[in-house]
Formats: C-alpha cells, sequence, structure tokens
C-alpha cells in the first residue's frame, strides 16, 4: 500500500453530529480541516444505529413548546433537519421535547453542509496509528479503503464516540465495570392495524402472552415503537438489548450477532402470532448497534451527577445539557433522574480539553463525564454543541489565541 501525506491545521476523527460539527467549526473558524469517518456515510449512530429522535436540543417544559436549549449551529442544523424530514416536534412525559428525524435527511444534511464548507473528508476510513511528541500529537495514520494515509495535525479532536486515541496512545481513561447497554432498530413493512394505539395494545399483549405461555425470549418486553411512528408501510420498532456491554476483543460481534438473534425471534412470533403481523416483512435490521457510552477521554474536568442534577452553571460553559440523566441497565426500563423545568446546566470548556495532551480535544459522547453525567450529555443536542465548541477551540488553539477568549468566543457563537 502506498502511503499518502496530508497536513492539516485541525483533524477531526468521527463524522457523527458532534464531528460533523466541530469539523464545521473549525473551517468556518479559518483552520485547514479533514474530517475521518469509517463508515461510508456521515451521521455516527444517528444514521448507522437510527436514533431516530433529535434528543437534547429543546428545555425540558410544560410551558414553552420547541424553545431551544442554545441557539448558533444546534439551532440551525436542528432547525433544516426538521424541514428535510417533514416532521413535528413531539411533547412527550414530564415535559419532554424531541423532534423525530428522517434517516436519510440527517446524512443529507451532514454531506450539504460538509460539502458547503469545502471540509476534506475521508470516508470508509478507519484510524490504525497515532503517534506523538512529548504531549503533542503529531500525526494519525488511517487505511482510506485500500490506501494508507498519514494526517499530520496541529490540533486533534476525537468524536469517535468510541475515544478511539485512548488505546492508540495509550492514554488515561474513564471506564465503568459496565456500560449501558444498547438498543437495535428494525423497520417493518406491510402491518395492518386502524391505528398507533390499538397497534401497540395488541403487539403488547401478543407478547406478554408468548412471555408467560410459550418461551418466548424474556427480551420481548424491551420492544418498543419509535417515537412519532405512525406509517403502517414501513414501522420502526426499538429493541432494547440485554447484553453486557465491555470493550473485550470481539465483543461487538457478540452483540451485533446476538440482537439480530433477537429480533428475528420476537419477529416471527408476531408474524404467527398476531393478526396485524399476519403479512409483514422486516424491511431492514439497522446496520449498527446503538451503542449509549463507552469509554471517555479523562480531561481537565470531569463533569458529574450532582452538576447535572443541580443545574450548575459555569462561566467556561461551551454547551448546555437539557435532557435528564436517562440510564439504562439490564432492566427493561430506564432509570430517568431530572433537573428542574425549564432549566439546564453548564459544561465547561475543560470537559473537552486532555488532561495530558496539549492539542487533544473531544466532544459527543467521549467526553470527560462519569456514568450519571454522560447517560445525559450523550444525546444528539448535546453532542452538536460540544462537537461546534469542540472545532473552535481546537482551531483557535492552531492560532495561538488564549482559552478564555476562545471560550467567550464559542458562547457567542451558540448565543447563549
Amino acid at each position: 500500500m502506498k502511503e499518502i501525506f496530508e497536513t492539516y491545521d485541525v483533524v477531526v476523527i468521527g463524522g457523527g453530529a458532534s464531528g460533523v460539527a466541530a469539523a464545521i467549526a473549525a473551517v468556518q473558524n479559518g483552520a485547514k480541516t479533514a474530517l475521518v469517518e469509517r463508515s461510508a456515510y456521515l451521521g455516527g449512530k444517528a444514521t448507522a444505529a437510527y436514533v431516530g429522535t433529535i434528543c437534547g436540543a429543546y428545555l425540558r417544559s410544560e410551558n414553552q413548546l420547541g424553545r431551544f436549549v442554545s441557539g448558533g449551529f444546534l439551532k440551525q442544523f436542528v432547525s433544516e433537519l426538521q424541514i428535510k424530514s417533514k416532521t413535528d416536534l413531539i411533547k412527550g412525559k414530564e415535559g419532554l421535547q424531541y423532534l423525530p428525524y428522517r434517516k436519510s435527511a440527517f446524512k443529507v444534511l451532514c454531506d450539504d453542509l460538509i460539502r458547503a464548507n469545502k471540509i476534506d473528508l475521508f470516508l470508509q476510513s478507519t484510524v490504525h496509528s497515532a503517534s506523538k511528541k512529548g504531549s503533542t500529537i503529531d500525526n494519525i495514520e488511517l487505511l482510506n479503503y485500500d490506501k494508507n494515509i498519514k494526517l499530520q495535525g496541529k490540533s486533534f479532536i476525537d468524536c469517535s464516540g468510541d475515544a478511539t486515541l485512548i488505546d492508540l496512545l495509550s492514554l488515561d481513561l474513564i471506564s465503568s465495570d459496565q456500560y449501558q447497554t444498547s438498543t437495535q432498530v428494525f423497520s417493518v413493512s406491510d402491518l395492518t392495524a386502524d391505528n398507533i394505539e390499538n397497534f401497540k395494545l395488541s403487539m403488547m399483549k401478543s407478547l406478554q402472552k408468548g412471555m408467560r405461555e410459550s418461551g418466548l425470549t424474556k427480551a420481548a418486553k424491551r420492544l418498543s415503537i419509535m417515537p412519532g411512528a405512525s406509517d403502517f408501510n414501513q414501522l420502526y420498532f426499538k429493541l432494547s438489548i440485554p447484553f453486557e456491554v465491555t470493550f473485550e476483543t470481539n465483543r461487538m460481534t457478540e452483540l451485533n450477532l446476538y440482537a439480530r438473534s433477537l429480533v428475528m425471534e420476537i419477529f416471527d412470533f408476531l408474524k404467527k402470532g398476531n393478526k396485524n403481523f399476519e403479512n409483514a416483512r422486516i424491511v431492514q435490521i439497522e446496520d449498527q448497534v446503538g451503542i449509549r457510552t463507552g469509554r471517555r477521554h479523562l480531561g481537565k474536568k470531569i463533569l458529574n451527577k450532582r452538576e447535572v442534577l443541580a443545574s450548575i452553571k459555569d462561566p467556561t460553559s461551551i454547551a448546555r445539557g437539557s435532557w435528564p440523566i436517562e440510564y439504562w441497565s439490564m432492566d427493561s426500563k430506564p432509570k430517568m433522574e431530572y433537573f428542574s423545568l425549564d432549566d439546564f446546566y453548564d459544561i465547561p470548556a475543560a470537559c473537552l480539553c486532555s488532561d495530558s495532551i496539549d492539542n487533544l480535544y473531544f466532544a459527543g459522547r467521549n467526553i470527560s463525564a462519569d456514568d450519571e453525567a454522560i447517560a445525559s450529555a450523550r444525546v444528539i443536542g448535546t453532542c452538536l454543541q460540544t462537537g461546534f465548541a469542540a472545532g473552535i477551540l481546537a482551531s483557535d488553539k492552531v492560532n495561538g489565541i488564549e482559552a478564555l477568549e476562545s471560550i467567550k468566543k464559542v458562547q457567542n457563537k451558540l448565543e447563549f
């Protein structure tokens, strides 16, 4: 394989919501920027696992509908996604507000933004090596389809969701004995029903009977319909997977195989035992299982549960969290912990800055936070903000701009 060299001001690893936001912020801030994504398309878990809803973009409220927690890039992205998806905001229990979206719309919006901002994009590219000099990262190497490419950079942002650079550079990390359980999304066509509520009731009665009398897997009680879904020509389902998520070698293979086998077991049962499923067929099982949390980088500060639940404000804030702590364990339902209505907590800039590497930043699901705090901050609305902030911080670092000045710039652009 021929090795190709490229040099950039900012290199972003991971093309999910936070990575796209980081790359756009960096290039708009004057930095020559590269974005590296291992899939053939952008969006991360939002598209590969099809999360289905934008959570954490709006304040939780019983009185105000659709009040964004911040402005700027977050508001622009979500508003454009809503237009492309042709969906309406949903108000759920406890004042929670979230926006359903179409996977294709998310992909197209990301593509359009990357092209419009003239960002160098490397799809189907897996980072396999990284090197540093002292406390500074010098370059990363990636397999770009069938070519080995070395990218040199002045600042690096890890938005991989899996904290890719931790292993490659033997960095300190925040880890857990057990991570939150994952979700498998799949879609089914040719269902028959008069309305969604009657359909849900019929489906759950069938599943309960199957678990009670026919030996159907107990995981069937974890099946739900994606919020906002009502089209019986193609309905999306979510199945929470009762499988311990660890980062042992090849564990993700076991998880994916297990998730698909559960989907098929439950679907086959419903097809035989529920009249609404008689003519049904599975259209697609999404490419990836939806991993909620994993290893995180150790930053200069660790966001904690107390700060989330007390809605703590911080003068160095670069993002606002509005989603409650939503912790999925091996139980069938998540543990929800709320802070006050119409309020938010701040995420300090230090949660995005490496404790040991001078030119490393991170955003999205692998920011510096404890288990409970990341159970709130992992959602797409917050990831868009932390990604955008990391892009500004990293590109300003290249230009020698002081951190406090850079933080003020983030706050202005996100309209705090």
